[in-house]
């Protein structure tokens, strides 16, 4: 996740962060759309 992506999410969900933050959260978020990528690529029948 890109930090203009993320100081979006951040503006629309009306909180703050400090730029530790934003640094931890834009890695967990990548995390995980990287997992729910990932699990798009799964077939089940």
């Amino acid at each position: 996740m890109t930090d203009k992506e993320l100081e979006r999410l951040q503006k629309l969900a009306a909180i703050e962060l400090s730029p530790e933050e934003q640094k931890k959260l834009g890695s967990q978020l990548q995390s995980i759309v990287s997992f729910l990528d990932k699990l798009q690529e799964v077939k089940i029948d």
